[in-house]
């Protein structure tokens, strides 16, 4: 069964397939953390939400669409922001603008960094498990000589199986980091947009 030959594996793995576990977990619910800041800025359908809220606000108090599936949206936030400054003088709240938008950048691109690190990682440590299996396989050879290759099969398959796991991890983090990355800067993109808007929105209605 396949678990059977899960269990087994990781016993032939040696005690370097938790720490590429937990690197692999860690890192994934990193990029999960991330999507979910996100989301409601990517399956947004339609741009001009944010501003009509906006418009509406800036004649009523009006509450922030909330979806149960995921976060208020950076749009939202940023626009929510610009409210609290409507009675600043105009250079102060665009200053405030740039300051705002650098820092959602910012917290949106910690956890990649992370993400990058931990893919990093993953297949250096499967790299740490194939120098000590193979390390082990020589130590076997030395005492037992190659005459029997069964002898030698622990040391090769540690090696190969921490070498797997590392980059079977390493390849769908980098896959995901990249994806996400490009939506982040569309979002940086959109939230300049809107900001840019807003502004007008607000100029004009004073």
């Amino acid at each position: 069964m396949f678990i059977d030959r899960l269990y087994e594996s990781l016993l032939v793995g040696g005690w370097l397939l938790l720490p590429i576990f937990l690197v692999g977990t860690w890192a994934f619910y990193l990029l999960i953390s991330i999507l979910y800041t996100i989301a409601a800025d990517l399956l947004s359908s339609d741009s001009q939400e944010p501003l009509r809220w906006f418009r509406a606000s800036l004649k009523d108090s009006a509450p922030i669409p909330r979806r149960w599936w995921c976060a208020p949206g950076y749009s939202f936030r940023l626009l929510e922001h610009i409210l609290s400054l409507r009675d600043y003088p105009s250079e102060f709240i665009k200053a405030s603008i740039q300051i705002y938008i650098k820092r959602t950048h910012q917290t949106m691109s910690r956890g990649l960094f992370f993400v990058g690190v931990l893919a990093a990682l993953a297949p250096l440590l499967g790299l740490l498990g194939t120098v000590g299996g193979m390390m082990n396989t020589f130590t076997t050879i030395t005492i037992y000589g190659n005459s029997n290759p069964v002898l030698m099969a622990d040391g090769i398959s540690e090696a190969l199986i921490t070498t797997q796991a590392g980059l079977l991890i390493a390849f769908p983090l980098l896959i995901f980091r990249n994806i996400l990355e490009d939506k982040i800067a569309t979002i940086d993109k959109r939230i300049e947009r809107v900001s840019l808007q807003a502004i007008d929105e607000l100029e004009s209605a004073v």
